[in-house]
Order: structure tokens, then sequence, then C-alpha cells
């Protein structure tokens, strides 16, 4: 899990559940999803990396 905290052009900064900063690269996400600030997203590792899978709600 992470919390969006930064899109642009260049694709999404995450800061992880657990860590005190925001992430340093950008990372992809399904087509399905258009990210916002502070959006709770669903990450999985693949290929290295992370892919965004979608916003959690409640």
């Amino acid at each position: 899990m992470a919390t969006v905290k930064e899109v642009s052009a260049s694709g999404t900064k995450l800061q992880f559940d657990g860590e005190e900063a925001t992430s340093g690269q950008f990372y992809y996400r399904l087509g399905t999803y258009t990210p916002t600030i502070n959006d709770r997203v669903l990450v999985e590792r693949i290929a290295g990396t992370h892919v965004i899978l979608g916003k959690v709600i409640k």
C-alpha cells in the first residue's frame, strides 16, 4: 500500500506505507486508474519495479 504524493507526465510518485519520504522514482499505473494526490493505492512488485493497480476505497 502507498499514498500518491506527486502526479506528472513522467508518472506517479508514491510514499510507501512505513516510509517517511516520498519515493524518488516515478511508477507506472494501470490504464483504468487516474491518480490524484493523497489517493491510497494498492501496488504490486512486478519485474523489479512497482505498478499501481488502483485506488483503495472504503
